[in-house]
């Protein structure tokens, strides 16, 4: 089993491939293009008629380019601890279980 990240970062016009928590290689791209916005189609598992052979899972897409430390944070704890909101001991999911019962 693997840690894959792929990291588009438009504000440097970079992306970068991560394996295991290494940077193993990156790229400039043209940031007039469009790439990196929100207009374009995302495709896991596949490049147009090519898939992938076996299983992904945890898959996400955050809003902005994750760091280093980012992705070795959610490699070694885990999705869960990347996300900003937590539901843990919040009034409104305190108040949702009293008016369950």
């Amino acid at each position: 089993m693997h840690f894959i990240a792929g990291v588009a970062d438009s504000a440097r016009g970079l992306v970068s491939i991560w394996v295991d928590g290494k940077k193993e290689g990156e790229i400039k791209f043209n940031t007039k293009s469009g790439y990196g916005t929100s207009e374009g189609v995302v495709a896991i598992g596949r490049h147009y008629d090519r898939y992938t052979k076996g299983i992904i899972d945890d898959v996400a897409l955050f809003s902005v380019a994750l760091t280093e430390k980012d992705l070795k944070g959610i490699m070694s704890k885990g999705l869960q601890t990347a996300l900003s909101v937590s539901n843990n001991q919040k009034l409104s999911i305190t108040w949702g279980t009293i008016k369950q019962h």
